[in-house]
């Protein structure tokens, strides 16, 4: 496994943690009476660390396959070297 596919494996879950995590405080706090601002204040939570995840997760992704692209585009387009040229000691090439 390459770097890349543990990082998304730990942005999963992380992103999984955060949601279980606020479904069981949102669950706790349904019996109390105040409960429905602080639900919502839980939902705009979750969803704003979801988003951070994600977003970071696919600016890396990104930002990986343009390197990629970048190297297989430098490689591809540069001319190849030329080879040196030999001459012996009457002057012939060899």
């Amino acid at each position: 496994m390459n770097a890349d596919t543990i990082k998304a494996f730990f942005t999963y879950f992380t992103a999984l943690a955060v949601v279980l995590g606020g479904i069981m405080v949102i669950y706790l706090s349904r019996a109390d009476e105040s409960s429905s601002q602080i639900q919502l204040l839980i939902g705009g939570f979750i969803g704003s660390a979801l988003t951070f995840l994600f977003v970071q997760e696919n600016s890396t992704r990104s930002q990986r396959a343009s390197e990629r692209q970048f190297a297989q585009g430098s490689a591809s387009s540069s001319p190849p070297l030329a080879e040196p040229v030999v001459e012996g000691a009457k002057g012939e090439k060899v």
